[in-house]
């Protein structure tokens, strides 16, 4: 493995950030690493959703395998000059997934420090384990707002950014911050503390919207739809879960995190919402007449629950097959998952994230929400919970 990074060679790195929404194996290029996507873990490509092994991140897998980096970019240069290159600037490029969320902004961060220091910053090395606490739900929350994750901030703040470049941007400017104050012996408070932010220009302002945000948490609860459903144990057998369909696009840009917190507001002793059903980006009603239709439809359980989604993902990915071929939709590329569809670019059942979450195709899904409700009616509603009395436009 190279032992150091752009830097001690003397190389100047011009850093290019490209987003896709290509969920297909990827096979390495030269000068580009790809970060949470391309289905494999080798040099030039970390993606940890090809695994079905204990849970992980790809932030953890940048820490852990940093010569998947440094061989791939910097060994074909050593070679090249005998060891000894000559001092110039080159181009390296970061691909990661649209919608980068914040463990592929953390990844995408390490990758570059890695390049060009040759290792990890200590730091921030901890933020990887969050990472994966984060990715499945599970991770602690405050609902006070005293302590604040770094990935609070950057969850709320990056859905108010259009472009991809610019929510990597600002999780860089997050992640250069936490790295600055870790190794500063003059600043004593914990990468959650409240404090660290609030005195920030920009931060402070993330903060604020933080507070606000909880609020909007109660508006979601009181316009959605709570049920019951019985949801398979990893043990055997199945469980009643306390579930919330949203009905309209969330207020809440934290709903999963405030519904696993604080749970029903007003409940006594409170009562933690399990199971939500949440749809993104609406559209006009759907073609079919069956009611609204969303871009985007999440499914999700908290990744260290005893209960699991079972084949849901498998049952909406038929169901969008079955709406591709009435629609003559033809898709090109390899299967994703072809036991189940010829899709390039399917529904996720959840397999990397044992089974807990259940997402539509990253280009959006062709059914109407009154489809995806029926589909997880059909398995797992509760006998007390009659389908018609679900209230889905």
């Amino acid at each position: 493995m190279t032992a150091m990074g752009s830097r001690a060679l003397g190389l100047n790195i011009n850093w290019r950030f490209e987003f896709s929404n290509n969920t297909q194996l990827m096979e390495p290029t030269a000068d580009r690493i790809c970060i949470d996507i391309g289905q494999q873990l080798c040099p030039g490509v970390i993606d940890h959703h090809q695994s079905n092994e204990e849970p992980s991140c790809a932030a953890k897998d940048v820490i852990d395998h940093p010569e998947l980096i440094l061989d791939h970019l910097l060994a074909p240069l050593l070679k090249k000059a005998s060891g000894h290159p000559e001092p110039r600037a080159i181009t390296w490029s970061i691909l990661t997934h649209t919608r980068p969320d914040w463990d592929a902004v953390l990844a995408s961060y390490l990758a570059v420090r890695i390049a060009e220091d040759g290792i990890a910053p200590e730091s921030i090395r901890h933020l990887a384990q969050q990472a994966i606490e984060w990715d499945q739900g599970r991770a602690v929350f405050d609902p006070g707002l005293k302590s604040i994750a770094p990935a609070l901030l950057y969850t709320i703040e990056q859905a108010d950014l259009s472009a991809d470049y610019e929510k990597l941007a600002f999780g860089f400017r997050l992640l250069d911050y936490l790295k600055t104050c870790a190794e500063d012996p003059a600043v004593s408070l914990s990468p959650a503390s409240r404090e660290l932010y609030e005195g920030h220009a920009e931060f402070g302002n993330v903060v604020r919207k933080l507070d606000a945000d909880s609020q909007k948490y109660h508006l979601d609860v009181k316009s959605g739809q709570r049920l019951t459903l019985n949801l398979p144990c990893r043990s055997g057998g199945r469980r009643a879960v306390s579930t919330l369909i949203c009905q309209t696009n969330p207020h809440s840009r934290l709903l999963k995190h405030w519904a696993h917190s604080l749970g029903i507001p007003g409940s006594e002793p409170t009562k933690s919402v399990e199971c939500l059903i949440v749809p993104y980006g609406q559209f006009r009603a759907h073609p079919s007449g069956s009611g609204n239709h969303f871009k985007r439809v999440v499914i999700s359980v908290r990744g260290d629950s005893d209960v699991f989604l079972d084949d849901i993902g498998r049952q909406l990915e038929l169901l969008e097959q079955q709406e591709r071929k009435h629609r003559g939709i033809v898709q090109c590329g390899d299967a994703r998952y072809p036991e189940i569809s010829p899709s390039p670019d399917p529904w996720y059942d959840g397999r990397g994230h044992n089974y807990t979450i259940v997402d539509s195709p990253r280009s959006g899904t062709l059914l109407s929400y009154r489809q995806i409700i029926d589909c997880v009616l059909t398995v797992h509603a509760s006998p007390i919970t009659p389908s018609h009395l679900i209230q889905v436009e």
